[in-house]
């Protein structure tokens, strides 16, 4: 056992190390392959005032493309270390395992994520609780999508939606929703359901009168208004996602994207820009910002995706909002 590391057993500490090597390994079960796991060589670690040689990182395959764009680059994270051989989705150090509990970023980034927060006023608890969070300071475990009940008149947009909900489920991610079934909201929760994925909808009792309510989703909130519904929607939430739809979705879009301006969230915001469906709002932001009803620094607060992964990318590493002020 390293004794040097005894002291930091349970405790939450920064490790920082250089990505020396990344590779897929197959583990085996009766002489066949039935898992696939991602190993990263960290060396030149350091945790707290320990100086190691090297550790390895295991961590899921969907993270292998990740990994390999930092090879060679001093990255940083945090850390519970545990005194047991192994520990899912985290490191091996001998005798020692590390639970993960941030994202694993370029130094420099994760500096920039620190001072960004300082900026903002956080508070060093707020700073220490958002770095835990991961993906630019948060886990992002459900995606509230915002979307038409209607199908459009391509068929791309009922494909491309169902793509979204499938990659939802591969990912782990939740899907919060209208409780729609049909449209552009039916066709990603058949992507999320049919690949055993949660969705999970919210929907006002008087529509659900209407019976347009899915009768398939994983949990369904009833509640009395259209208000209260993108307020549930919004709390479930850890990001927000528009997808093609009508006035009902721009309402739902540009409540959160101006919540955001006035700092009542801290949530990324993405378009899923389908067939190139949401370029003319993207214009449409632009001219206010021309025109000075926009601030300039909100230009990027809701950025455009076309392919699901493209989008959960985006909304990981989405910046820390500054809230408005008013001259």
């Amino acid at each position: 056992m390293r004794h040097e590391l005894k002291p930091f057993v349970n405790k939450k500490m920064t490790v920082q190390g250089v990505v020396t090597k990344v590779f897929i390994k197959h583990k085996i079960y009766m002489n066949e392959p039935y898992k696939r796991i991602v190993r990263i060589l960290l060396r030149n670690v350091k945790i707290g005032g320990v100086q190691l040689d090297h550790i390895w990182l295991y961590e899921r395959k969907k993270n292998y493309e990740y990994f390999q764009s930092l090879i060679g680059e001093e990255v940083k994270f945090k850390a519970v270390i545990t005194p047991y051989v192994k520990k899912k989705n985290g490191l091996f150090i001998e005798d020692y395992g590390i639970t993960k509990q941030s994202k694993v970023l370029p130094v420099d980034l994760y500096q920039k994520k620190m001072e960004q927060m300082h900026k903002l006023n956080r508070s060093n608890d707020v700073i220490e609780d958002n770095i835990n969070k991961g993906a630019d300071f948060m886990t992002i475990k459900r995606i509230a999508v915002y979307c038409g009940a209607s199908k459009g008149k391509d068929p791309q947009y009922v494909e491309a939606a169902y793509a979204l909900g499938k990659y939802f489920a591969e990912q782990d991610i939740e899907l919060v929703f209208g409780a729609g079934s049909v449209g552009i909201m039916g066709a990603i929760q058949d992507g999320v359901l049919d690949h055993g994925g949660k969705a999970i909808g919210v929907m006002p009792k008087l529509l659900d009168e209407r019976e347009i309510t899915s009768q398939k989703v994983s949990e369904l909130i009833l509640v009395d208004s259209m208000h209260e519904r993108k307020q549930k929607m919004s709390e479930l939430a850890d990001a927000f996602v528009i997808a093609p739809g009508g006035a009902g979705s721009l309402e739902e879009f540009f409540e959160v994207y101006s919540w955001a301006q006035i700092g009542l969230h801290q949530k990324p915001i993405g378009i899923y820009n389908i067939n190139r469906f949401y370029d003319p709002l993207q214009q449409l932001i632009q001219h206010m910002i021309d025109e000075g009803f926009i601030d300039a620094k909100y230009k990027n607060l809701a950025q455009l995706f076309d392919t699901p992964d493209a989008l959960l990318f985006g909304l990981s590493q989405a910046e820390p909002i500054s809230t408005r002020t008013y001259d």
